[in-house]
């Protein structure tokens, strides 16, 4: 019997308890100077009693909820700095990227640079000029390297006309060698004279001197 009222008793506090957990608790004065507290205030006219607390029905955190929150921040700065390292690395490879298709680009420009205005196996001028153009080529869509690419373009320009010149002196078109050569002369602003061989080296040093200008170290 004891036990079963220790039960009850038991169970009765806590029921008490839990109210009071989620009820504002009121004090008053009654018209005999008595002071009561209640979850519910008196029924009187606004204002005349006092509300001495008010408990909210939340729960403070936890230490395991405090430490999954740090934990969950500590991740978050983690995946931000991946990013930026990630963000870093992909401009610096593309910088690398645009340096290698500079150089790739100069080079073949500068093999032909190395001809010089003599005897020339064509069929391997011809090559090597293809070759030039498509690491020319790569350069297209990189902003950054446009006056680069401008110079590197004129040098190639130069380059490329000489076979044509070479085609209109060996067939006799004298009439069309002149023509191309003036052309020339207007879009590289070369002043190359008629003569095949001495229009040749000027073409030549046209485009070497672009080389030495586009701001690479051979």
């Amino acid at each position: 019997m004891n036990h079963l009222r220790f039960i009850t008793a038991l169970l009765l506090f806590q029921f008490l308890f839990t109210g009071f957990l989620f009820a504002d608790i009121n004090s008053w004065v009654d018209e005999d100077g008595v002071r009561h507290y209640s979850d519910s205030p008196p029924e009187r006219p606004e204002g005349t009693y006092e509300i001495i607390e008010e408990t909210e029905s939340k729960t403070p955190p936890t230490e395991i909820q405090k430490s999954d929150d740090y934990l969950e921040q500590l991740i978050n700065q983690r995946n931000i700095r991946e990013e930026e390292d990630k963000e870093k690395k992909r401009l610096k490879r593309e910088e690398a990227e645009k340096d290698q298709k500079i150089s790739d680009a100069y080079e073949g420009l500068t093999r032909l640079k190395n001809l010089v205005a003599g005897d020339v196996d064509w069929d391997e001028y011809e090559r090597m000029l293809a070759d030039a153009k498509q690491k020319l080529d790569a350069l297209a869509g990189i902003p950054e390297t446009d006056e680069v690419k401008k110079r590197l373009t004129e040098a190639y320009d130069s380059y490329a006309v000489v076979p044509e010149l070479k085609r209109l002196e060996m067939t006799g078109q004298r009439k069309g060698l002149i023509t191309t050569i003036q052309k020339m002369n207007a879009q590289l602003e070369t002043n190359a004279p008629d003569n095949y061989y001495r229009a040749r080296r000027v073409f030549w040093e046209h485009a070497a001197e672009k080389l030495d200008k586009s701001g690479i170290n051979p």
